[in-house]
C-alpha cells in the first residue's frame, strides 16, 4: 500500500515538474537576439518613423489653401495636392490606406492599431464628418460642395511646434534591456529648438519581433526641451 501511495506521489511530483519546466516560466524567459541585427533594424525603423512623426505628431499634411483670400479655414480642408504628389513619391503614401500600411511596417500590431484609433478612425457622424480624427477620406458630395480626397483637420496639435529639428544618433546604439519579446535600445538624440537652443540627451525605443520582422513598440517622437 505504501509503495503504491509512494509511486502515486511521485507520479504527481514528476507531472507537477513537468508542467512547471514548460510553463512556470513562461512569458518571462529573455529571448536570444543577435545586438548588431536588432541595431540595424531599429535603425531602419527610426528612419522610417521620421515621415509618420511629422504626419501624425508635426505639422502634418499641408491642406490646400482656399482660393480667395478672404474665404474661411473650416475644420477639415482638402490636402495639397502638390505635397502629396511629392510624398507619394518619397514614402509611398498617397491616402488613408496607404498611410496605414506605412505605419504598419513600422509599429507592431499593437502599437499601429494605437495609432490608426487615434488618428485615422473614421468616427462618421450625422452630418458626415469624420469627427477628432486627422485626417479622413472624402467623397464628393455636389449638394454639399465637397470633394473627394484626403481631408486635413486644420486645427490639430503639433507637438514639433517649438522644435526646429530632430537628428538620431547612431553612434554606441545598443540593446540596453530584455523583457520577455522586448528588446530596449539606447540611443542619443540631438534636438534644436526655433530658438536656436540644442540639446543631446538619452532615449530609447523597443522593438519586438513580429512575423513581418522588427516592429517598434513605441514612439520615437522626440521634441526640444531646452537643457536646463
Amino acid at each position: 500500500m505504501k509503495s503504491k501511495l509512494l509511486s502515486l506521489l511521485l507520479c504527481i511530483f514528476l507531472i507537477g515538474a513537468v508542467l512547471v519546466s514548460c510553463n512556470g516560466d513562461k512569458g518571462k524567459t529573455d529571448r536570444e537576439y543577435d545586438e548588431a541585427e536588432v541595431c540595424v533594424a531599429a535603425r531602419v525603423l527610426i528612419e522610417k518613423s521620421k515621415i509618420l512623426n511629422e504626419i501624425y505628431y508635426g505639422a502634418g499634411i499641408p491642406y490646400k489653401e482656399p482660393i480667395k483670400e478672404d474665404a474661411e479655414i473650416d475644420v477639415y480642408m482638402l490636402a495639397d495636392p502638390a505635397y502629396l504628389s511629392a510624398l507619394y513619391e518619397d514614402h509611398g503614401i498617397k491616402d488613408i490606406e496607404t498611410l496605414k500600411e506605412k505605419t504598419k511596417e513600422v509599429f507592431s500590431k499593437t502599437g499601429s492599431a494605437s495609432v490608426i484609433s487615434a488618428f485615422l478612425q473614421n468616427t462618421t457622424g450625422i452630418n458626415g464628418m469624420a469627427g477628432y480624427a486627422r485626417y479622413y477620406m472624402a467623397k464628393e458630395n455636389v449638394d454639399l460642395g465637397t470633394q473627394a480626397g484626403l481631408m486635413v483637420r486644420t486645427n490639430a496639435k503639433n507637438y514639433y511646434e517649438n522644435t526646429a529639428s530632430v537628428e538620431y544618433i547612431y553612434d554606441g546604439m545598443h540593446v540596453s534591456a530584455v523583457d520577455g519579446e522586448y528588446l530596449t535600445v539606447s540611443l542619443k538624440v540631438k534636438t534644436t529648438g526655433k530658438d536656436g537652443t540644442e540639446n543631446t540627451r538619452d532615449m530609447t525605443v523597443k522593438l519586438i519581433e513580429e512575423e513581418n520582422g522588427y516592429r517598434l513598440s513605441g514612439s520615437t517622437v522626440a521634441t526640444h526641451q531646452p537643457q536646463l
